[in-house]
């Protein structure tokens, strides 16, 4: 109750959902989340997208306009705007974009647009430009990149994003906007008021931390009864063909082979959502929404009431099956499958009944022609239409065990599936499957939490998330990364070497006879996927190579052929190309294909100060404006390179290229003493500017030091080892923040002012690479420390990284994240967790540079470089069981 006398502050969330639980729950959510009021929620969003108190003013003055439209009696009719892509359904906003210089000005409006969206304040942006050859085509363009750049390009010409269109014809568009922006003046739009100076917006109060515990087989446990977290926490559930996600709240998207380009539904919307597109109500309350969450491996399962659902992919079914048990009333199961992923294209979606089975096709979608369909274990009433919309919705009797088997199979095996005692097996198959895959290798060592996430968690993130399924609810990519692939395979190698085997080999089909390679691609008929300007990508090629053969002894893979891609090189003009995959009429060998990524480093050539050239970004892809111009310089790509091509030089020589393996240990020792020269004073640059400006200098304004240029030089022999230990003290020194428990990957952050390194400066100072924990260059910092007899130090920084309870962290406590913030108003919170190679990284360190464990003739050894007194013992199943002395 309120005092009677006094000031007192009060907060409140109002939320709409299917069923009253639902709507408590997104309610619940949005409370923790957003702690003080609605506008702590606004304000996390606008600072993750790098925009300051001014620029979320105006985008809340925006949004009254947008809310409240007012339209004359000369506005278009709706059928006007169809012809440049835009419904008419959500209000317009419309800028005329003139030229290059009003680009900035352009891709803020983009993120107030997009922060309104992920608010619940829709419309469509629409920038006209003139259709005036090739020059002005590039305005268009540049909006696609802009999209890009932001992660965005999912909004490019969809229901309520982003769009462009000739201004000769503008007359209807501007007729039709609700917000007319001038982006000569783009704070002050039309219909809104002009926004004042405000005080930056309070910084968010958690709410208190969700129930949980790990349970004896390594799967975890929270209680929803009460509170969701603050963020869904989520599972992905996969076979390697089929998949889907499993959230707090409930079912959260499935696919087939990839989530982006064959999904079946969209999921949740947001890490905020607290319920998707699926539904499971009994007696009208949702069976889902506050219960007891159970995640295993490979299985989900929530308990409410009595009554317990159980999520999970058999192995070798494109097929997830759901097991609903003791349900006290009728069962309502609900669906939108609309097997695309853009919006537009799912409304193509056509869904059917037939022989007691629902049926969904989109000619529009990602497998065309493929049906999806539902099956289940007893008679329910079916439909597939709801308000002249696809949908699946089935009604079933209660009580007992009830079966849903949906996927891409044809009805009669869906009904198998469905089968419960089939289904009962299938669930023990699967995890006996998982189990015996996360549970190979066993760790008791003196730290609970590192033993809680290395005994199961660590592999399954890195398998399940990144090699198999490779989405999560931050980031729906679906395509293979090839540097990605080939770090998260080969740092399982301990375990199952067969993952870096075949990833090596697809490596070397994505690389094309110049040496570069596709940075991702998306599996198809043919493959498509992007070339690039990156500089580090075609490295961990040979890389991948040197440990895959150093550590299995399996040199026969060198002798394999692989094709090449065959296309035009990139234009001087182009930044990026996205084209199919075509095959090069001459194969090479894995080991040719490694030693061509070496050689076309080589003939790129160097810089002034003899580093080899940074391009369009290295492994900091962020940094695409450091090089843009084809001068620009990476010390960390130096010590890469030098570590690699020693490493490679062996294998040349043992295949009888002796002149070869000389060449590249010439060029290492002369890139090697080209960074060794790179020193500031009390650590190493982490490059040079076009200009000749250095980066990582105690003189910038940002990025005075960077985490893994002082890294990687412990891995290089030409670094001297003075300044190594030198460096490593000014890097613990500067960029951990022990209290705190967060490793930023620079200091500091860019921010106004700050020298023009690329697009990393449009996150927010202090957010993901900008300066944040970016967790893969933490564990590198680990690595060093150990490489170097810094055990304890080493070790420290290996527990800073692992996921935590604390409210402030948000994210799931089982799995590692990708970035903590060291923003001052979001401290210590995660960023996106699951899709990240952090995991990878992290087991490898922990079982390489911390416990020495290796397999030699079949047995597992150890090499301890612990901490004097940190005891351990490990077994690996096959290979035996070691204890430290």
């Amino acid at each position: 109750s309120a005092p009677m006398s006094g000031s007192y502050s009060a907060r409140f969330a109002l939320a709409f959902g299917p069923t009253a639980d639902e709507a408590f729950n997104a309610a619940s959510r949005a409370l923790a989340a957003a702690a003080q009021d609605f506008a702590d929620m606004l304000s996390a969003r606008a600072a993750l997208g790098g925009m300051g108190a001014r620029d979320l003013a105006s985008a809340v003055n925006m949004a009254a306009a947008l809310v409240f439209p007012r339209y004359g009696p000369e506005a278009a009719p709706r059928d006007a705007l169809w012809r440049i892509g835009v419904s008419g359904d959500e209000p317009v906003i419309c800028a005329a974009l003139e030229n290059e210089g009003q680009l900035r000005a352009a891709r803020d409006l983009i993120r107030r647009h997009d922060l309104l969206r992920v608010c619940g304040v829709k419309s469509d942006l629409v920038f006209l430009t003139r259709d005036g050859g090739d020059y002005l085509r590039r305005l268009d363009r540049s909006i696609s990149e802009l999209l890009q750049k932001d992660g965005l390009e999912a909004l490019a010409g969809a229901p309520g994003g982003v769009h462009t269109a000739d201004i000769s014809g503008a007359q209807d568009v501007l007729r039709s906007a609700a917000l007319v922006v001038d982006l000569s003046a783009p704070e002050a739009p039309k219909a809104a008021h002009p926004p004042q100076k405000r005080p930056p917006l309070p910084g968010a109060r958690r709410g208190g931390a969700v129930p949980c515990r790990w349970l004896e087989d390594g799967t975890f446990e929270f209680d929803a009864r009460q509170n969701l977290p603050p963020r869904a926490w989520t599972l992905p559930l996969t076979n390697g063909s089929f998949g889907a996600l499993a959230a707090d709240c409930g079912g959260a998207g499935m696919w087939l082979r990839n989530a982006r380009e064959l999904r079946v539904d969209k999921g949740l919307d947001g890490d905020l959502a607290a319920s998707g597109s699926e539904t499971l109500l009994c007696g009208g309350e949702s069976l889902f929404a506050g219960a007891k969450v159970r995640f295993g491996f490979g299985w989900a399962r929530w308990e409410k009431g009595g009554a317990a659902v159980t999520l999970f992919i058999p192995q070798g079914a494109d097929a997830r099956i759901m097991i609903i048990e003791n349900a006290p009333g009728e069962l309502a199961w609900t669906l939108r499958p609309g097997l695309a992923y853009e919006n537009r294209d799912a409304a193509f979606a056509v869904t059917r009944v037939e022989n007691g089975a629902l049926r969904a096709r989109n000619p529009r979608g990602g497998a065309p022609g493929l049906d999806f369909g539902a099956a289940f274990s007893c008679d329910a009433a079916l439909e597939a239409e709801y308000a002249g919309r696809p949908i699946f919705s089935a009604r079933l009797p209660g009580g007992g065990t009830r079966v849903i088997a949906c996927g891409f199979l044809d009805t009669a095996e869906l009904k198998r599936l469905a089968d419960p005692e089939r289904a009962a097996v299938l669930l023990d198959e699967t995890k006996r499957h998982w189990a015996a895959i996360t549970g190979k290798l066993k760790l008791k060592t003196p730290s609970p939490e590192l033993d809680r996430y290395m005994n199961g968690w660590a592999v399954y993130q890195t398998l399940a998330c990144r090699l198999l399924a490779r989405t999560s609810i931050y980031q729906s990519g679906g395509a293979y990364g090839f540097r990605d692939q080939l770090q998260d395979a080969v740092n399982l190698l301990l375990i199952e070497p067969k993952y870096a085997r075949e990833r090596i080999l697809a490596a070397c089909a994505h690389q094309y006879l110049e040496g570069d390679v596709m940075h991702w691609w998306h599996e198809g008929e043919p493959d498509r996927g992007v070339r690039t300007r990156c500089s580090d990508d075609l490295l961990w090629l040979p890389w991948a190579v040197c440990e895959y053969v150093e550590k299995t002894g399996d040199a026969a893979i060198l002798a394999e052929n692989c094709h090449f891609l065959d296309s035009k090189e990139l234009e001087p003009h182009e930044d990026t190309r996205y084209e199919p995959a075509s095959a090069a009429e001459r194969p090479g060998t894995v080991l040719e294909h490694a030693a061509l990524a070496l050689s076309r480093v080589i003939k790129r050539g160097v810089g002034e100060h003899g580093l080899p050239l940074m391009l369009a970004g290295d492994w900091n892809d962020g940094m695409d404006a450091v090089g843009v111009g084809g001068r620009g310089e990476s010390v960390w790509l130096a010590w890469f390179f030098a570590h690699t091509a020693r490493r490679f030089a062996p294998l040349l020589e043992r295949s009888g290229d002796k002149p070869g393996a000389a060449a590249l240990l010439s060029a290492a020792a002369r890139l090697g003493r080209a960074a060794d020269r790179a020193w500031d004073g009390g650590w190493y640059l982490r490059g040079y500017f076009d200009d000749g400006a250095p980066l990582g200098s105690a003189k910038g304004r940002g990025c005075r030091i960077d985490s893994i240029a002082q890294s990687w030089a412990a891995m290089c022999r030409e670094a001297a080892p003075e300044k190594v230990n030198a460096a490593l003290d000014a890097a613990l020194e500067r960029l951990f923040d022990r209290e705190g428990g967060i490793v930023k990957l620079f200091d500091p952050p860019f921010g106004d002012g700050a020298e023009r390194a690329g697009y990393i400066a449009s996150y927010g100072p202090g957010f993901r690479e900008n300066g944040g924990q970016y967790t893969h260059g933490a564990i590198w910092l680990a690595m060093a420390c150990l490489r170097t007899g810094r055990r304890a130090e080493g070790l420290e920084l290996l527990k800073a990284v692992l996921p935590r309870l604390a409210p402030e962290y948000g994210a799931e406590p089982y799995v590692i994240a990708a970035d903590v913030y060291s923003n001052s108003d979001r401290y210590a919170q995660a960023g996106w967790s699951w899709y990240t190679g952090s995991a990878g990284w992290f087991f490898r360190v922990v079982t390489g540079d911390l416990l020495g464990l290796a397999v030699e003739d079949g047995k597992l050894t150890a090499r301890p470089n612990a901490p004097e007194g940190w005891k351990f013992s490990a077994s690996l199943s096959g290979a035996g069981e070691v204890q430290s002395k």
